[in-house]
């Protein structure tokens, strides 16, 4: 991954220690530096990111020395809006780290309800750990799984989170 969320400090840390990170006019790009059976030589992706020159100070409690970013725009994919009115970004989900999940869509209908689609290999096994992960990283909002992917009706970049839901 580009960045994860911090749980001492609550910002985006850069992987700089595994990626070199630029940012362009077209978006960010990437580096990897240790795949090297096909590695990545600045990789366009069309994630926008704020770079923050200042790193943490001693009196901060996030001792982590790795530099922090703001996601201004994630790939397009939409930011959800949790039950208190919070956003909640599309880099929140790590619904890869579930056994047997092949892919999955979030979709925030415009009452605020979210629903889930999944493809998996045994979705009865993973429908309990996936209601949990997403009510916990979205809380207060009913939520609703379905089997299969949802299918955009637009062409262009893939979008795994869509909102529909203003406030």
């Amino acid at each position: 991954s580009i960045a994860w969320q911090c749980p001492y400090c609550n910002d985006y840390h850069a992987n700089t220690d595994e990626l070199i990170l630029e940012d362009s006019p077209q978006g960010l790009l990437a580096t990897t530096l240790f795949i090297e059976s096909q590695p990545l030589l600045r990789y366009q992706l069309d994630d926008r990111v704020a770079f923050h020159a200042e790193a943490h100070d001693a009196a901060h409690e996030c001792h982590i020395r790795l530099p922090t970013l703001t996601v201004l725009d994630a790939r397009r994919d939409d930011w959800l809006i949790d039950g208190a009115g919070r956003k909640v970004s599309p880099l929140s989900f790590q619904f890869e780290r579930i056994a047997g999940l092949r892919a999955w869509r979030i979709h925030q209908l415009r009452t605020g309800e979210l629903r889930l689609y999944v493809d998996a290999e045994q979705a009865a096994d993973t429908q309990q750990q996936l209601t949990e992960h997403l009510q916990a990283i979205v809380p207060g909002r009913q939520v609703e799984l379905t089997r299969g992917i949802w299918q955009l009706r637009n062409a262009g970049k893939f979008k795994r989170v869509v909102s529909d839901f203003t406030r």
